[in-house]
């Protein structure tokens, strides 16, 4: 079931009706001020002619439709604009799940299927481009906030095993322990199983890198390592255009990172992200509203009082910022991946001449048999990491 106008049209608030692009900051910006919709009546109310036009006319037209849905929280906004270039149109999405016990209909809106919605034609063209993207729309929102199941039988990894990954630069014999081999086969397996997803050729997996300066423990059950492309593969998406023009693998979304980790957290630090997003929506807000103002003061006892308060912010800023780093693996991660003299990362191909070493020096011996257990995931949970 989804909200809709009296005549069966999904509610639509005019935002600017003399802007079409809508820059990437902006967009980000949007997409923090739905994980914080409590706090857009104060930023209405310190409005200024400092602030952006887009910014201003968005909370306006973000309070018409949390009046005309009669809720606080209209949803989360979409990554990116649904565009229809003809028309010169741009809709900024959003979209919540409201259960059964929460009202979000107002004397002009009903529910509808949604499928009665989606096979309804528009009143024009920009609303068929919005209406044929609604179900990607619901899939990415569905399947962002899905938790990973546990990951293999002991979702942990052991100091032993992960000195595999460590010493693999080491050019003395690197005899594998039967722990080290049976870590290694069930990276390998779920490495190829990740690539096969992708619908990568496995000719390319030599190529392939593992992280190897930390686990990610995105929860108790759940550890996993990053396997990253070669260099030439990582690249920075500079604008929203280029993420259509951008290949996609198969059920993948290419997103700028800055919304991937905003995403991310909703999904497994959801607290964290929305204190966040509150305190560097006012911090950001207000920096901008004291610095007008402090341009327009006369005074200079005033113009010392703004100076004051500026430098809080931007202490409290820096404090935020800080707090913010933390968490940012991702981020970390992208960064070593473009390096190329990072010694954070090891290739498939060292990897696999360990083992081929390993096997040479067995068949040289020519004595003695060594029999390990080979491990299979327990996850089934398609993934772009290999999860442990």
């Amino acid at each position: 079931m989804k909200v809709c106008t009296v005549e069966d049209y999904l509610p639509v608030i005019l935002v600017d009706q003399t802007q079409f692009c809508i820059e990437k900051d902006e967009m980000y910006w949007a997409i923090k001020l739905s994980l914080a919709w409590g706090e857009i009546q104060t930023l209405q109310e310190a409005n200024n002619s400092s602030w952006s036009n887009f910014r201003s006319k968005f909370i306006d037209a973000a309070i018409e439709m949390h009046t005309a849905l009669r809720v606080e929280d209209i949803g989360r906004v979409y990554y990116q604009p649904i565009v229809d270039e003809i028309n010169s149109v741009s809709f900024i999405v959003t979209v919540r799940f409201v259960n059964g016990s929460q009202n979000a209909q107002g004397l002009t809106t009903r529910w509808l299927p949604l499928n009665k919605i989606v096979r309804k034609r528009g009143a024009c063209r920009a609303m068929d481009v919005l209406l044929a993207e609604i179900f990607k729309i619901i899939n990415f929102f569905e399947s962002s906030h899905v938790r990973l199941r546990r990951g293999l039988d002991n979702p942990h990894i052991t100091k032993e095993e992960w000195d595999l990954l460590r010493s693999v630069d080491i050019k003395a014999s690197n005899s594998l322990t039967p722990v080290q081999f049976v870590f290694y086969t069930a990276l390998v397996k779920a490495a190829s199983r990740l690539l096969n997803d992708l619908e990568i050729d496995i000719n390319f997996m030599p190529n392939q890198r593992i992280y190897r300066l930390q686990v990610f423990q995105l929860q108790f059950d759940v550890s996993f390592i990053i396997l990253l492309p070669k260099i030439e593969d990582v690249c920075t998406v500079r604008s929203y255009s280029s993420l259509i023009s951008s290949s996609i693998q198969k059920d993948c979304f290419t997103l700028p990172l800055q919304v991937f980790e905003a995403i991310h957290l909703c999904t497994y630090n959801p607290d964290f992200i929305g204190t966040y997003c509150r305190l560097s929506l006012f911090i950001e807000h207000f920096s901008t509203y004291i610095q007008y103002e402090q341009r327009n003061s006369l005074l200079e006892k005033d113009i010392n009082v703004y100076a004051d308060v500026l430098s809080k912010l931007d202490e409290f800023r820096h404090r935020l910022e800080s707090s913010w780093k933390s968490v940012r693996w991702v981020g970390d991660v992208a960064s070593i991946a473009r390096d190329k003299r990072t010694k954070g990362v090891v290739s498939m191909k060292r990897l696999f001449a360990v083992s081929n070493g390993m096997n040479d020096e067995v068949r040289h011996n020519g004595q003695g048999t060594t029999s390990y257990k080979q491990v299979t995931s327990t996850s089934q949970d398609p993934s772009t990491s290999v999860k442990m």
